[in-house]
Parts: structure tokens; sequence; C-alpha cells
């Protein structure tokens, strides 16, 4: 089992980093964790078939962690040729008939836009294939405009990983199942809050490694200093970065 960075950058692309999307692959198979630019792309380069997707997760609806999704469905409609769907699980049931929309403008029409297989994320377990499950945490970063985001806690051959996705500025939303559960790997955020505040936040967490993506320039140079003192690896992880689990 591999955990694949794809993009590992903060709200927007930067010269040495693209927007989030984290693969995990089982296998023969790969689950993507939030879509952003150009997650097409970025499989393509790497060698990672579209035929091996099995779902797509999206943490909330911002364009950092959305944005590549209509590039991926059009990209995955027009190379699959047996009418294969493509499962997305969006964070909110009022954006699916916009991104239709979007697709359709695109010219990805009739049959094709068909072949989009639309679900809605929504607290606990949202999937179980029988090799991997994806329960969905509530967090509160965008509380303020009455918009859902979620965390996954990810089980798949017997790891354990929790993806905090974005949260608030003081992390008071970091999920606490972190700190009373046993895992494998915790893949965090390092953009809304300050690495120095969150200190004491990461220091309980229960794991193997601490992974930090979704990453400024400014708090990858505060963390760096800071990971030696954890109880466990802790990595900022670049794009292109695959551990194995």
């Amino acid at each position: 089992m591999e955990l694949i960075m794809l993009g590992t950058s903060h709200g927007i692309a930067e010269p040495d980093r693209f927007c989030s999307a984290t693969l995990l692959r089982v296998g023969e198979r790969l689950y993507v964790f939030d879509c952003g630019a150009p997650v097409a792309g970025l499989m393509r380069r790497r060698g990672l078939p579209y035929a091996a997707i099995q779902a797509v997760f999206l943490t909330h609806m911002h364009g950092d962690h959305a944005g590549g999704l209509p590039g991926l469905f059009d990209t995955f409609t027009a190379v699959m040729k047996n009418g294969e769907r493509l499962p997305v699980y969006f964070a909110e049931e009022e954006a699916i008939e916009p991104f239709k929309a979007w697709c359709y403008a695109m010219h990805s029409r009739g049959k094709r836009l068909e072949r989009l297989d639309a679900h809605t994320v929504h607290p606990g377990l949202v999937f179980d294939d029988g090799v991997v499950t994806v329960e969905a945490i509530p967090t509160e970063h965008i509380a303020y405009e009455n918009a859902p985001s979620y965390a996954f806690y990810i089980t798949a051959e017997g790891k354990r990983l929790l993806l905090t996705g974005d949260l608030t500025e003081d992390a008071h939303d970091f999920p606490a199942v972190a700190f009373t559960e046993e895992f494998d790997v915790i893949i965090s955020e390092l953009t809304h809050f300050t690495p120095s505040s969150a200190v004491s936040i990461f220091s309980r967490c229960r794991t193997k490694q601490l992974i930090f993506h979704h990453v400024r320039p400014n708090t990858a140079e505060e963390m760096l200093p800071l990971c030696p003192q954890f109880p466990f690896s802790t990595v900022i992880a670049n794009d292109g970065d695959a551990f194995t689990l």
C-alpha cells in the first residue's frame, strides 16, 4: 500500500507545489482524496492509470481541493471507452448540479455526463468496497459560510490513516480521534494555523508517522525545527513524495 502526494500546496499553486491531491494505492486500486489541479495531468505523468480509480473524495468544496475535478472527469470519460463511471463523493450536495453544468459547458455531455457517479459525503461511514473504508468526520473549516468540511478516517489492509482536510485558524477542530486511537499515519494540513500554536495538538497524536501537506513556504520553515520534538516520524511532504505503509 502506498500514499502518493500529487499536490501539497496551500490555497494556490507555488512554483514547486500544486494544489491538494493525495492518492492511496492499494494493490492495483487507486483512491483519490481531494482533486486540486492539475490532478489528471499529474496522474498521467506518473503513469497512474485512470482505470484504477475506485473513487474520488472531496474534503470540502474550495477550488484548491476540487478545481481539478472537471479535468479529471473529462479525461476519464475520454480515455475510458467502455462506459466506466467515475464515483465522486462531493462534500456538498449543492455542488453536484453546478458541477454537471460545468461539464456540460465543456461538452462532456450526453452519455459522457451520465458516467458521473455522484454521491454526497456525510458524517460517518461513506464508503466501503471491501478493500478500503472511508469515514467522514466533520470539521469547521468553512463553518462561517454554514458549509460542511470533513476529515477522512481511512482503513485498508489493516492500516489506519487520518487525513485532516483543512481546519480552522486555531485548529480546535483537529479530529479528536487522533488522540484516542492508534494510527499508522496522520496527514495534516499546515496552512490555516501557525505551527507553533499547534505543537501541543500534534504532540498528543497517537501515530507512527505524521505527514504535513497543504503547506505554505513560511509554515514549512517554521515547522521544520519543531519536528524533532515529536515522538514519531514527522515529514513535510513535497509534490511527488510516496510513502509505503
